[in-house]
């Protein structure tokens, strides 16, 4: 069985506020299904400020068909894209000594949740402006479950 991590606040009395209450809802439904009896482990930490693997993977998988479409190299879309989400920033080489403009986030594997949301935000909307669709992660899976429904009834 799949595991899922949702986000949310904890207040001071305990209680829990999720990001997306539907979404968490709908899992417990799912997993109430899948155990039959309901019985089910929760783990609470506290927030990474790090972006997960699997968002990095999700951030690749969006580049990958995009960078495919238009002939370019995904590093080389992944860099456009970091420099219009974060700009540039001017800085001295240190061999030649002239000025050179450098990306001022170059790594997406440094960004925290916050920014790494800004970066894909970024990368939608300016997929969209070059007129290319890209799924947002959340979309992309929940369109890929639809059809594998759909796929499943036509098999039945």
């Amino acid at each position: 069985m799949t595991e899922r991590e949702f986000n949310g606040r904890v207040d001071a009395a305990g209680k829990v506020t999720w990001d997306f209450p539907q979404q968490v809802a709908a899992y417990r439904r799912h997993l109430f299904a899948k155990t039959g009896d309901g019985a089910i482990t929760a783990s609470f930490y506290p927030l990474r400020s790090k972006r997960t693997d699997r968002q990095n993977r999700a951030l690749h998988a969006m580049l990958t068909g995009w960078a495919r479409e238009r002939g370019w190299t995904v590093d080389a879309l992944k860099a456009a894209v970091l420099g219009i989400a974060f700009g540039h920033l001017e800085q001295v080489a240190p061999i030649t000594g002239e000025l050179v403009k450098v990306l001022a986030e170059p790594h997406s594997s440094h960004l925290d949740v916050t920014k790494f949301c800004h970066l894909i935000e970024t990368v939608l909307e300016t997929a969209a402006e070059d007129d290319f669709w890209i799924d947002a992660p959340e979309e992309y899976t929940r369109a890929k479950a639809v059809a594998l429904k759909k796929a499943a009834k036509l098999a039945a």
